[in-house]
């Protein structure tokens, strides 16, 4: 009983380690009946500050559920908006090319242009490959 009186003012002076507070909350707890008269506020102390404990354990579970649900309500709301956004794009996708200002969708019309347009690289190409041999054959009579 000294031990715990020692205790006792000890915790009222604020100077009680964790285990000393945690062996004198455990002592009051388990002498419930025996506790002297001058001790009965701190005892009443102690099994409010666990009753809280265990209240704000409950309330801490039920917020923690309720965000992870309505966190998980909104990530599934803006996946689909994505994902119907997705879908309606490529509805509506088309391949098209833009020919002399034009858009066509007309595939026949674009291979035309395309293989028009590689002719004219094609003939470019020639005749730089024959100026150049022209020019070759010039230096060399010089």
């Amino acid at each position: 009983m000294r031990e715990i009186a020692k205790l006792v003012d000890k915790y009222i002076d604020g100077a009680t380690t964790g285990a000393e507070e945690r062996t004198l909350k455990e002592w009051m707890e388990s002498h419930a009946n025996d506790i002297p008269e001058e001790w009965q506020w701190l005892a009443a102390l102690f099994a409010y500050e666990k009753q809280e404990q265990k209240s704000n354990k409950r309330q801490g579970r039920t917020i923690d559920i309720r965000t992870i649900i309505m966190v998980s309500c909104a990530a599934s709301v803006a996946l689909l908006i994505a994902i119907s956004a997705i879908v309606s794009a490529n509805r509506h996708a088309e391949n098209f090319a833009v020919i002399n200002g034009d858009r066509t969708t007309d595939r026949e019309a674009v291979i035309s242009e395309a293989m028009a347009a590689l002719d004219m690289l094609s003939l470019a190409d020639e005749e730089t490959t024959v100026n150049a041999t022209e020019r070759e054959g010039n230096e060399q009579r010089d």
